[in-house]
């Protein structure tokens, strides 16, 4: 779990920075390590605006040569709680929630705040689609398989089915 407690902080804005494991926000181990999150806490009377940034080596693996590659993904997101008149639309008109996609319900007795949900899904979208080690681009794939066939294959390599084949159409008044 990712949680920020409010208690010790006065009101006003905070910088932290805080390293959480792949296991406190739910990621495999083996795909995010190194995480990083920067935050800034604006906290004032009645909400709390937290915007973050959270940065992660990612171990991937390379769709066009399938060998492993690590790529450092980061992405941001801002979140507002506020109390529950604050957050209802229409109640008090704050210019301040406009540009913020998510706005959660603040009770005045709620001090801890959980980001793990947040974090766990802004580092997963900051996965590319596309996963392509660097330099794979460069490098010549091999387009055929198995053995090349023989251009100019003797008439004894013939399978001798195909020659009985070839005899029945033409005796069908084939070619």
């Amino acid at each position: 779990m990712f949680a920020l407690d409010l208690a010790p902080l006065e009101p006003g804005v905070h910088h932290l920075q805080r390293t959480p494991s792949a296991d406190d926000l739910g990621l495999p181990d083996e795909t995010f390590s190194d995480i990083i999150v920067d935050l800034v806490v604006d906290h004032g009377d009645q909400k709390v605006l937290v915007t973050f940034q959270a940065r992660a080596t990612a171990h991937l693996q390379c769709d066009r040569t399938l060998r492993p590659y690590d790529e450092e993904v980061e992405g941001s997101y801002a979140v507002l709680f506020a109390d529950r008149y604050v957050a209802t639309p229409g109640i008090e008109d704050d210019d301040s929630t406009e540009p913020y996609a998510e706005v959660r319900e603040l009770e005045p007795t709620q001090h801890i705040i959980d980001l793990t949900e947040d974090v766990r899904d802004t580092l997963r979208l900051a996965l590319p689609q596309r996963r392509v080690a660097p330099g794979a681009e460069d490098e010549e794939l091999q387009t055929t398989f198995g053995a090349e066939a023989d251009a100019e294959a003797s008439e004894d390599d013939i399978d001798p089915r195909w020659e009985a084949l070839r005899a029945l159409r033409s005796s069908n008044g084939g070619e």
